[in-house]
């Protein structure tokens, strides 16, 4: 599965190996998690049929997307207000928006 993720490129830097290969097991693992809560494994109001389910990659397409347009500055979930781009904006204009 690891290999399906498909997270490689050649290079001589000896640390992106390593690197791509756990990016691509959190990939994987991440997928599994989904599957897992679409089964009703952990919650039973989670459950989506199976031919309604997303894709391994129509799943990695809306993942990257999401991830791409997310901002630690709009606090949006836990533990955004102590990351940088957070905390560095001028004390008024954090608690604005809480």
């Amino acid at each position: 599965m690891i290999s399906m993720a498909m997270i490689h490129y050649v290079t001589w830097k000896y640390w992106c190996a390593p690197f791509l290969h756990g990016l691509g097991i959190a990939v994987t693992a991440a997928f599994d998690m989904y599957s897992e809560c679409c089964d009703r494994l952990l919650d039973p109001d989670w459950k989506v049929e199976l031919k309604d389910r997303m894709s391994n990659i129509s799943w990695r397409l809306l993942a990257s997307e999401q991830m791409l347009k997310y901002n630690p500055a709009n606090n949006g979930y836990p533990g955004d207000k102590t990351f940088r781009a957070f905390s560095k904006r001028p004390k008024r204009m954090r608690e604005d928006e809480r």
